[in-house]
């Protein structure tokens, strides 16, 4: 008989990974687009909807293999991949373009506002 293996509690993971990392719950929700009782809500229930736990993950850049590492043995000592810097920088221009895309709706805005004031 095969021996069953633990289920990953994802809310209380997410949550004691968010204390280790210094990470705000409540910016985690807004981050994700969700409101931050709903975010505690979803936290506090062991299963959790794939489509969150990525947009958590992607948003906060916490890595499978730290939500796993309990489950698998991991030593804590454990260097992250090469990948996740790259992540990070990925996450990083990403968020550039944002905030150039909402700079240039901003100025659009600001130039209409001048042309219905008549200025």
């Amino acid at each position: 008989m095969s021996q069953m293996h633990e289920l990953i509690d994802f809310g209380q993971r997410f949550k004691d990974l968010f204390r280790e990392k210094n990470i705000q719950q409540k910016k985690v929700a807004q981050m994700v687009g969700v409101a931050p009782q709903s975010l505690s809500s979803s936290l506090s229930r062991s299963n959790m909807n794939t489509d969150l736990v990525q947009k958590i993950m992607y948003v906060t850049g916490i890595k499978a293999f730290e939500i796993f590492q309990e489950q698998l043995g991991v030593v804590e000592n454990i260097q992250q991949p090469v990948q996740v810097s790259s992540d990070l920088e990925l996450q990083l221009k990403l968020c550039q373009n944002d905030v150039e895309h909402y700079k240039t709706q901003l100025e659009e805005k600001e130039r209409m506002i001048q042309v219905l004031m008549g200025r």
